[in-house]
């Protein structure tokens, strides 16, 4: 800033009016995460899509189900696999879930007062909504959080995390299950 007022007097005063340094991280970070998730959804589905391919071609190969490792009853290699699915099909359905709810944190000011912005606009309160409906919209988000500090809500960090913890769940089972039936010989890896 004080490069940029240097090179531009005039409006050293105003270069920080409005914005905070977490007007970018935060909001580049709402991108990231839209982003990750994204990407994360199309990797499930195509997990899932493999599954049922799965699933099916073993529909009518038994194994034998366990509990607590030890033989229970007889079931099929396809119903496992259904049961790896479904647990894939949870964390696709918090992603989604996530991934509708998330807000952009747009133009709140320092303090999410957007009393700075105001300013800017004299006052017209219409004009600092347009620019933040715009803003939105540029990003690619439907709105932006009612209410934030300098940040934007961190219970959306939370429930990010949670979700990736719930798919290295399903992937661990996913793996564990597949470990036992290997060392059975019920299937090879």
């Amino acid at each position: 800033l004080h490069a940029f007022g240097d090179l531009a007097p005039a409006a050293k005063g105003s270069l920080h009016v409005g914005a905070t340094s977490c007007f970018i991280t935060d909001n580049t970070d709402l991108l990231i995460a839209r982003e990750g998730i994204d990407i994360l959804r199309r990797g499930i589905a195509e997990a899932l899509y493999a599954l049922a391919e799965f699933a099916r071609c073993h529909r009518d190969r038994p194994v034998l189900g366990r509990t607590h490792l030890q033989p229970a009853q007889p079931t099929t290699l396809g119903k496992r696999a259904c049961l790896w699915a479904q647990d894939l099909v949870f964390d696709f359905q918090d992603l989604t879930g996530i991934r509708e709810n998330l807000r952009f944190r747009s133009i709140k000011g320092t303090t999410g007062t957007q009393d700075s912005f105001l300013a800017l606009f004299d006052g017209d309160a219409d004009k600092v909504e347009a620019l933040e409906k715009k803003l939105c919209a540029d990003f690619g988000f439907t709105s932006s959080y009612p209410v934030t500090g300098q940040t934007y809500p961190r219970k959306v960090d939370a429930r990010i995390l949670a979700s990736l913890s719930g798919i290295g769940q399903s992937v661990a089972r996913f793996a564990g299950d597949v470990r036992i039936l290997s060392m059975t010989g019920e299937v090879s890896e």
